[in-house]
C-alpha cells in the first residue's frame, strides 16, 4: 500500500474522531480548544461571537418558552421552530453585527492600517476589529444574563448575595461591629 492509498484511511480516522467527539464532553472540549488555538486573533474573536450568539439563541428560546408556559400558551412540540420572536431577534442581531464588523473592518483598513492597540497591563495587542467584536461579545454576554434572569436564574443577584456575605465575613474578621 503506497502513501496515496493511505489518504482515505486517514480521512476516515479523522472523521471518526470528530464524530466520536460529540459523544463525550472531554473530547468535544479538546476538539473545540484545538480549533480555537489554530485560529488567529480576529478569527478567535469571531468564533467567540458565534458561540455567544448560539448560546443567546438557545437561552432566548428557553426563556421565551418558559414565559409562554407561564401564560399558558406554550406547546413543547417544535417550539424552537415556532418561536418567531427569538428567530427574528437572532436574524436582526446577525445582520446588525455583520454590518458593524464590516464597517469596523473598512474603518480599520482605511484609517488604522493594521495598527495594533495595546494596554500597559496587557501582553497582547488588539486590532480595531477585535475590539469591536469584543464589545459585541460583551453585549451578547449581557443578553445571556438577561435571558437567564427571564428563565428564573438571577446570576447578578447571586453574585451580589455572595459579595454581601463575603463582605460580612471580612467585617467580622476585622472586628467591625456595624454588621
Amino acid at each position: 500500500m503506497n502513501d496515496f492509498d493511505k489518504v482515505p484511511l486517514y480521512i476516515n480516522s479523522v472523521a471518526e474522531y470528530i464524530k466520536n467527539s460529540f459523544y463525550s464532553i472531554k473530547n468535544l472540549a479538546i476538539l473545540l480548544t484545538t480549533v480555537f488555538i489554530a485560529l488567529s486573533g480576529t478569527q478567535q474573536a469571531l468564533l467567540g461571537l458565534c458561540f455567544v450568539l448560539i448560546v443567546d439563541l438557545i437561552t432566548g428560546t428557553i426563556a421565551a418558552y418558559i414565559e409562554d408556559k407561564r401564560e399558558g400558551k406554550a406547546h413543547l412540540a417544535a417550539y424552537f421552530f415556532q418561536s418567531s420572536k427569538v428567530r427574528q431577534g437572532t436574524l436582526i442581531k446577525f445582520i446588525v453585527y455583520s454590518s458593524v464588523i464590516t464597517f469596523a473592518y473598512i474603518l480599520a483598513y482605511l484609517f488604522f492600517d493594521k495598527t495594533n492597540f495595546s494596554h500597559q497591563y496587557s501582553t497582547k495587542a488588539f486590532n480595531f476589529v477585535q475590539i469591536v467584536v469584543g464589545l459585541l461579545i460583551a453585549v451578547e454576554v449581557w443578553s445571556n444574563i438577561e435571558n437567564a434572569k427571564r428563565m428564573g436564574v438571577d446570576i447578578l443577584g447571586k453574585f451580589g448575595d455572595m459579595a454581601s456575605k463575603a463582605w460580612d465575613v471580612i467585617r467580622k474578621v476585622k472586628g467591625d461591629k456595624t454588621t
